[in-house]
C-alpha cells in the first residue's frame, strides 16, 4: 500500500513538473542558450546536451551539435532523412554531433526506423515528450497537446542556439552546412 502511494505521489510530482515546464517553455531562438536535454539512448545510457556543448562541457569535448526532433509516424519527418544522411556524410571526419530525438515513440519503433532508414546518428528517446516541451515544440489545442515536428536546432560549441528550423526541409543539410561553415565549426 505504501509503495503504491509513493508511486502515485512520484507520478503526480513528475506530471506537475512537466506541466510547469510546458507552460514556461518557448522555442529557443538564435542567440539564446539552448535548453537542457536529458534523454536515454538506445542502450539505456543517459545522455545530456552538456555532454556535447555548453559551459558544463569540458573544452576539449565541445562540439557543434545538431538537435533534431522527430517521430517515426511523422510523414513530413521522412522528407528530411536523405538530408540528415548527407549532413552526416559531409561532416563524417569532423566533430559535429547529430542528436536525433524521437518524440512519443517506443524504443522498438525507433530501432526499427533507424535500421530501415540506415541512419547512424545518435538516437535518443523522449517517450513522454518532456524534452520537446522544454524546447517549446508543442502546440496546445483545447485540452490536447501535439508536437510541432520535425524541428531542428543548430547549437554551437558554447551551447548557444545558432539556428532553429521548423517543419520539413528537403535541403536541411544545405541550410545547416552554410550556417556551420559561417560559425567556423
Amino acid at each position: 500500500m505504501k509503495r503504491a502511494m509513493r508511486k502515485g505521489v512520484t507520478f503526480a510530482i513528475i506530471s506537475a513538473l512537466v506541466a510547469l515546464t510546458a507552460l514556461a517553455a518557448s522555442v529557443p531562438k538564435a542567440g539564446e542558450v539552448a535548453p537542457a536535454l536529458m534523454l536515454r539512448d538506445m542502450t539505456g545510457k543517459m545522455v545530456y546536451l552538456s555532454d556535447f556543448c555548453g559551459r558544463r562541457c569540458p573544452m576539449a569535448n565541445r562540439r557543434t551539435t545538431v538537435v533534431h526532433f522527430f517521430a517515426t509516424h511523422c510523414k513530413p519527418c521522412l522528407k528530411e532523412i536523405p538530408a540528415i544522411k548527407r549532413l552526416r556524410n559531409a561532416f563524417r571526419k569532423s566533430d559535429l554531433a547529430i542528436l536525433i530525438i524521437s518524440v512519443a515513440d517506443s524504443k522498438k519503433a525507433v530501432i526499427k526506423y533507424k535500421q530501415e532508414k540506415g541512419l547512424t546518428a545518435i538516437f535518443l528517446l523522449d517517450k513522454y515528450g518532456a524534452n520537446a516541451r522544454r524546447w517549446g515544440i508543442f502546440v496546445k489545442k483545447g485540452n490536447s497537446t501535439s508536437f510541432s515536428l520535425p524541428y531542428t536546432f543548430l547549437v554551437s560549441k558554447d551551447g548557444i542556439v545558432r539556428a532553429a528550423l521548423s517543419g520539413a526541409h528537403e535541403n536541411l543539410d544545405q541550410l545547416l552546412v552554410n550556417k556551420i561553415r559561417k560559425m567556423g565549426k
